[in-house]
């Protein structure tokens, strides 16, 4: 007789990604700017990435504000990345942030319908 097994997916969220990436962000500018110790990184962006995975997780409205803090940041790069090909006009820039935005937006609803499944 065959077993079955089941094995979980696994799969690194992009919210969990991008949370982390944000807070490794934050925490290099603080460090940069404020000049507090280093180390102080190893205990702050767990902390923090859990707190906002805990948040996403448990509010609806924290769930949205995030995404729409994600999307504007996918944003802003976009327009930068732009920017920096077209240095003389910002169409380019435009199109690029519009694009970002968009397509962060359609990432997170497709996180959304996951985590309702």
């Amino acid at each position: 007789m065959r077993r079955i097994y089941f094995y979980k997916k696994t799969e690194i969220s992009v919210v969990i990604l991008e949370t982390f990436v944000t807070v490794i962000i934050l925490s290099v500018f603080l460090w940069k700017k404020f000049d507090y110790h280093w180390a102080i990184n190893f205990v702050a962006v767990p902390v923090i990435t859990g707190l906002f995975i805990f948040l996403f997780l448990k509010w609806r409205l924290s769930r949205y504000i995030m995404t729409l803090f994600f999307s504007v940041l996918y944003g802003l790069s976009g327009y930068y990345i732009g920017r920096f090909l077209q240095s003389d006009g910002v169409s380019v820039g435009i199109v690029f942030a519009y694009a970002a935005y968009f397509a962060s937006l359609c990432l997170h609803e497709m996180e959304y319908r996951e985590l309702k499944n």
